[in-house]
């Protein structure tokens, strides 16, 4: 409708894909045309409240009775600074799945025309088979470190191990660390999604050993003490929950892995932490394989729109990138 096509995408395609049962109320759509045009028929259409982010080409549908939809235009990134948000600009949806973080959430269905197509032009439907994590280029934890908390939660929640090119572009984004683009509140959020896991202290400790919770702080390591107050997280929780304790979750995960005070200003400000980043891109040309680049190759085989907008306010920022990496 209105000169766009739809396609699913996120956390329900993966569901599927593999075989899970799909319990999940949530939906996200790309639309190759005018993401937000259709989202503001939709939010009419279901008497829903619509939330928009002009700047990333997103909106959000809360319908009653349907839960949350998520719409975006189908589009390219492009990362000025290693860890900082990206520039984002209209573009097909073969370029909207190149520019995803890994081959698993690089799966699109086709819903405009009825038949529910499913493109996976990266191999993803195999790598969920094989129970394996694959990033799209060598650069993806470079361009945003943030994908490290989600490779953790994905290894626990779906089974999946990363490939050998991932674990190489995992020590080199963390190589590089810190990252001065890469925003407190943004971690803040992604410890709070690991919180929301099922098991957040097989995560948190996944992370520990990896070396990823060094972009917290970057004297940050992993301890005997350190690993059994992680191993009582969840009992913690449940107490904490219980006893009607309200703890910022930020709180309980610095609680639980570390006695150290966390900076009050990224390390990466430093002259040091500006070389280190904008050694990035040449670093991965020297640690990538002959012919591998940065871009991926595909694989053979009711109430109207709410006040809130989010055209360059910090908040909205902040509400977008929930949105986008919330699965």
């Amino acid at each position: 409708a209105h000169g766009a096509r739809a396609f699913a995408v996120g956390g329900l395609v993966r569901d599927v894909c593999r075989d899970a049962a799909v319990t999940r109320r949530d939906l996200d759509v790309v639309v190759e045309g005018d993401g937000l045009r259709v989202a503001r028929h939709l939010a009419d259409a279901l008497g829903g409240t619509l939330t928009e982010h002009p700047r990333f080409l997103t909106a959000s549908v809360e319908a009653p009775g349907l839960g949350r939809i998520d719409v975006a235009t189908s589009r390219a990134e492009r990362y000025e600074t290693p860890g900082a948000l990206p520039r984002v600009l209209p573009a097909g949806i073969a370029q909207d799945l190149a520019r995803r973080d890994f081959t698993v959430n690089a799966l699109a269905v086709e819903l405009a025309s009825g038949g529910f197509g499913l493109l996976d032009p990266f191999g993803g439907r195999a790598d969920l088979a094989r129970r394996r994590l694959a990033v799209l280029h060598p650069l993806s934890y470079v361009e945003d470190p943030t994908r490290l908390f989600r490779a953790g939660r994905y290894a626990v929640r779906l089974g999946l191990a990363p490939d050998a090119a991932t674990r190489r572009a995992q020590a080199l984004a963390l190589a590089h660390a810190p990252y001065p683009s890469l925003s407190g509140q943004r971690l803040a959020t992604e410890l709070e999604r690991v919180l929301a896991e099922a098991r957040p202290d097989a995560v948190l400790l996944r992370l520990a050993a990896g070396g990823v919770l060094r972009l917290l702080h970057p004297r940050w390591r992993l301890t005997a003490a350190t690993r059994r107050r992680l191993t009582a997280l969840p009992a913690a929780l449940a107490w904490a929950v219980g006893a009607g304790l309200a703890v910022p979750p930020l709180g309980r995960a610095w609680g639980a892995g570390s006695r150290a005070r966390p900076p009050s200003a990224p390390r990466s400000s430093t002259p040091g932490g500006r070389a280190r980043a904008r050694g990035c891109c040449a670093s991965a040309r020297r640690w990538s394989s002959p012919g591998s680049g940065s871009t991926p190759r595909p694989r053979a085989g009711g109430r109207r729109r709410s006040a809130r907008s989010s055209r360059g306010s910090p908040g909205s920022s902040r509400a977008a990138t929930r949105s986008a990496a919330r699965t």
